[in-house]
């Protein structure tokens, strides 16, 4: 049930595959599925919750829904990159970052059709989970912290969680994407030009 050395290897690829089937999801076209993000339709679903016997009438409108999948993604985020940055730090147990990566793959998942969040959120959970089975080849390390090397290391999820935070209350998607596409590329850079050694 644990991940081969390969899969551990291409880990980073397997997930991208998972999040452009999420963004793609061909069959979505074939699905009158309404809305074409997670976000709006979570936000409708949440206020369909409170709805009331014959009336009809829901507790919650769909705005306040949409408002509250919006701190949700959020938080997902914020606490995913902290998550990332503290394993990245102490180069410790490699489930806390795990837990990370995938609190970011659901934030980002509101951004993606309903049904290829649904199925790139599973495909990334069960992955994530073989990983961890595989794991503990980070060893928690005796040395003192390594937090300008953790900040270098985990610029992306730390742009992922900026973006989503001051871009969100916008409520476009397609800036959203663009603006995480953007930070994984500043991410990238910072990579390349300040190599771990």
């Amino acid at each position: 049930m644990k991940a081969t050395a390969l899969e551990i290897r291409l880990r980073i690829p397997i997930v991208l595959v998972f999040l452009i089937l999420g963004f793609w999801a061909p069959w979505q076209s074939h699905l009158d599925a309404g809305p074409r993000t997670a976000w709006v339709w979570l936000g409708v679903w949440i206020s369909t919750l409170g709805t009331s016997g014959d009336s009809g009438t829901s507790a919650i409108s769909s705005t306040v829904g949409i408002v509250l999948v919006t701190w949700v993604a959020i938080v997902f985020a914020g606490v995913g990159a902290l998550l990332r940055l503290w394993a990245a730090a102490h180069a410790a147990k490699p489930q806390r970052g795990l837990l990370g990566a995938w609190l970011l793959f659901a934030a980002i998942a509101i951004l993606m059709p309903p049904t290829g969040a649904l199925a790139a959120l599973t495909l990334t959970a069960l992955f994530l989970f073989r990983l961890a089975l595989a794991g503990d080849a980070n060893r928690p390390s005796a040395s003192a912290p390594q937090w300008g090397r953790a900040i270098l290391g985990e610029l992306a999820p730390i742009g992922v969680f900026l973006c989503l935070a001051t871009l969100s209350w916008q409520y476009n998607a397609s800036l959203i994407e663009r603006a995480i596409l953007i930070a994984c590329g500043v991410a990238l850079l910072a990579r390349a030009a300040f190599p771990s050694r």
